[in-house]
């Protein structure tokens, strides 16, 4: 008889578990249906296509940088690409960073704000990529901002006098530069740096799709209920 008892609740915790271990794929399989998979980045503006017409440099001193303004939605900021047009010394280590805005030219940067890239990038197109992640708010100026952190290095970045683009976000028309490491900073009227940046759209349920979401809890609810009391009948 103890040995049939044992057996009975053995049985018995084997189909507490099947049925906890169901109840866990029910809730999996609702979450599943409602969860969003992060967006694609796309280039949200660029002005690349437009024509070069002047370049600048970029030292440890000489500190190139512009302005983006986002739309009304609410991002992560994928990458960056700059346009160099010639290396005249290596020697150095080349960043990019994203400052946030402090009246019209670069504040400070930006928390996961230093972008990962060439230290010694080639001429033409490079590419600088975010880390972590780097939220950028609806309607909100942001800076790129190219300097050689240590070192020697001396790089001359492409410029245009063009005030087109192209994307859903918008480049200030003009650049902001400064030859003391960014104590202080000027504004160029004439040119803008030739930039494109890339950032991924932050996907927020809207109240039909928390709805829906709620709706879902309730089903896997009852569904383990149901599973659990259907156990409770059969054993």
């Amino acid at each position: 008889m103890r040995r049939l008892s044992l057996s009975r609740r053995s049985i018995g915790s084997r189909a507490a578990s099947g049925s906890a271990w169901k109840c866990l794929v029910v809730l999996i399989a609702c979450f599943a249906m409602f969860y969003a998979l992060p967006a694609t980045a796309a280039a949200m503006v660029s002005n690349l296509g437009e024509s070069q017409d002047k370049f600048y440099e970029v030292d440890i001193l000489n500190v190139e940088t512009q302005g983006f303004r986002t739309d009304g939605g609410t991002y992560l900021l994928d990458s960056v690409t700059i346009d160099v047009f010639e290396v005249l010394n290596p020697s150095g280590n080349f960043t990019l960073r994203i400052f946030n805005d402090n009246g019209g030219e670069p504040g400070i940067m930006v928390p996961n704000g230093l972008l990962a890239g060439p230290g010694n990038p080639s001429p033409g197109l490079n590419t600088y990529t975010a880390t972590g992640d780097i939220p950028l708010a609806p309607n909100t100026t942001y800076f790129v901002v190219a300097q050689v952190s240590s070192g020697p290095g001396y790089y001359n970045l492409w410029f245009t006098r063009s005030k087109s683009e192209t994307g859903a976000w918008s480049i200030l028309d003009y650049a902001v530069w400064s030859d003391n490491g960014g104590l202080n900073w000027e504004a160029d009227i004439e040119t803008i740096m030739r930039i494109s940046v890339s950032a991924s759209p932050v996907e927020i349920p809207t109240l039909g799709q928390w709805g829906l979401i709620l709706l879902s809890l309730l089903m896997a609810g009852s569904a383990c209920w149901h599973i659990r009391r259907k156990r409770k009948i059969d054993h």
